[in-house]
């Protein structure tokens, strides 16, 4: 009976957690006001755990001005995209969102105005996605934009922390377990303490982030590491601090194809680059200064693990003193800007494969020639392939290709041809916007008939100019004036027989028209008949296959005369 029970309540638990399950709802937050019916604060009390609330596209923003708001249960709170969907503590202090022993995801949306701490998290894990906070934090709290306490999971996707205040980790104050992919962290400030952009004293993880023109206080300007960080294909430019103005680390920090370059600290060798201790593989710390300008790339010693790259010597790297030529922090493709390699830098083809990312910040597949460049970003320039020609005549043809863009596309590409390797013509310019590899044509035409033609694809975008193969076409030969039609010189056909006759105007390219003949002949007489007469006369000259009358009869004997 004991285990029947058992039995059944199992089953009614199992039922009831499905039931659970299956009827989750979306919740939709119907008002932009800071409490009352339909609005957030109230959506998100009347929630059941595990169900989502749904913030539509609004021109006004969805008001959080009268306190926090406790987040206790799992839950989903999905805007329709950051552009579309803000929430709004318009400056008043001490609210957001704050999620305390629950499991929160949030989505396509911004924070900004928050007087206090945007998103709080104190107990749980949080999840971010297409989010952005901005314009949040005072400068007496540490983690204006993001703030998480120990025994914390905090995860960050696609994401923008940027112009947030704080007294330490201006942008990000991080005491648990964090990762972030692909993001931002820019323009932060730690007003009175260390990290501009982020503080962690927990468990770090960066990867594809660029974290850029933040300020600490005083150490750290784009990040400071107390215990724990790894940091792979980012990119840790124009940020300030008095020490470490890149970074400042006091932990294990390990540094994976990434660029720190032109950070600026506030004294000589005080770390313009990284102050303290890292392990670096395939990155370049180069163009950091002092405030004075001087290199200051690294304050102490750091450990390679493989190739990297600097502009001085200060690191100790084992390339050591090279130029780097890396371009202004821009919009290179992928989620965030970047510092691209240009041409000629001594990063490209100096890196190692072994633990080399598969692709680099922006998406862009590694390596693009043997080995994996050093930095953030692969240097990437176009591919051109020339292929056959087609549609060939006398005096045209069509020139074929492939061009593949090995980094994101907005490319041109045209052919130049000619009749040999100086080629001398080209194409119209053709822009493509195509990612990865795509078929193009160009119609040539004016050709010389039977001729040698050179041509070849060439294709260039911001990282520089390819050339395809050279390939040869041979336009159709002349085709042969047609000879004149033949003209019908009439022959001499007197005294022929009809079947000469037929003969001597075939070769004449005339044909047999009427023929008379006399009447009640013999069969003996028949075999004599002769051409008489004939019309048009003989050695006339007509059109070719003219026919020519003939008149038949008896030879004509001729009697000679006596004397």
């Amino acid at each position: 009976m004991r285990r029947c029970a058992i039995a059944t309540a199992v089953s009614v638990l199992s039922l009831l957690i499905g039931a659970t399950t299956a009827d989750a709802v979306t919740l939709t937050v119907t008002s932009t006001s800071d409490s009352g019916a339909g609005s957030l604060r109230q959506t998100i009390a009347e929630a059941s755990p595990g169900e989502t609330i749904a913030l539509p596209a609004s021109t006004s923003p969805y008001l959080v001005t009268s306190g926090t708001i406790h987040v206790e249960k799992n839950l989903t709170i999905m805007g329709a995209g950051a552009s579309s969907t803000v929430i709004s503590g318009m400056g008043t202090a001490e609210n957001g969102l704050e999620i305390g022993n629950a499991n929160v995801t949030v989505d396509g949306l911004t924070l900004t105005g928050m007087g206090d701490i945007a998103l709080d998290l104190t107990e749980g894990e949080l999840t971010l996605s297409g989010v952005v906070v901005t314009g949040d934090g005072k400068e007496t709290i540490d983690g204006g934009g993001i703030s998480t306490s120990e025994n914390t999971t905090l995860t960050v996707n696609a994401s923008s922390i940027e112009s947030n205040q704080g007294n330490e980790g201006g942008g990000v104050f991080i005491d648990g377990e964090a990762t972030i992919n692909n993001s931002t962290i820019a323009n932060n400030v730690s007003q009175h303490g260390d990290g501009g952009g982020l503080q962690s004293r927990g468990t770090l993880t960066l990867s594809g982030d660029t974290i850029a023109r933040n300020t600490g206080h005083s150490s750290g300007g784009g990040l400071f590491v107390e215990k724990q960080a790894t940091i792979v294909n980012s990119t840790i430019v124009e940020n300030q601090a008095m020490f470490g103005a890149g970074i400042e680390s006091r932990g294990m920090l390990t540094l994976l194809n990434d660029t720190i370059a032109r950070n600026q600290s506030g004294g000589p060798a005080d770390g313009g680059g990284i102050a303290g201790t890292a392990t670096a593989t395939n990155t370049i710390i180069a163009e950091n200064t002092d405030k004075e300008g001087a290199v200051d790339n690294c304050r102490d010693s750091l450990t390679s693990n493989g190739p990297n790259l600097e502009n001085g010597s200060e690191c100790k790297f084992s390339i050591g003193k090279a130029n780097p030529v890396i371009g202004p922090l821009a919009n290179n493709g992928g989620p965030t800007q970047t510092e691209k390699l240009l041409a000629g830098s001594a990063a490209i083809e100096a890196g190692t494969n072994t633990g080399c990312p598969t692709t680099d910040q922006r998406g862009v597949v590694r390596p693009v020639g043997p080995l994996c460049d050093i930095g953030a970003v692969e240097f990437a320039p176009p591919a051109a392939t020339t292929g056959t020609a087609t549609s060939i005549t006398q005096s045209s043809a069509t020139l074929n290709g492939v061009v593949n863009s090995l980094g994101l596309g907005g490319l041109s590409w045209h052919f130049q041809w000619g009749p040999s390797t100086s080629y001398g013509n080209q194409t119209p310019n053709t822009t493509s916007a195509a990612f990865g590899s795509e078929g193009v044509a160009a119609t040539i035409s004016g050709l010389p008939a039977g001729s040698t033609i050179h041509y070849q694809l060439v294709v260039s975008d911001s990282e520089g100019t390819s050339f395809g193969a050279d390939q040869i076409l041979q336009t159709a030969p002349s085709v042969p004036a047609a000879a004149p039609p033949a003209k019908c010189v009439v022959p001499r056909l007197r005294n022929l027989s009809l079947k000469k006759a037929k003969r001597a105007l075939a070769k004449a390219h005339c044909t047999l028209g009427r023929v008379k003949q006399p009447k009640h002949l013999s069969r003996s007489q028949k075999k004599k008949l002769v051409v008489l007469k004939q019309s048009p006369a003989a050695a006339k000259a007509l059109a070719a296959g003219a026919r020519v009358q003939v008149t038949l009869g008896l030879p004509v004997k001729h009697h000679k005369h006596k004397a």
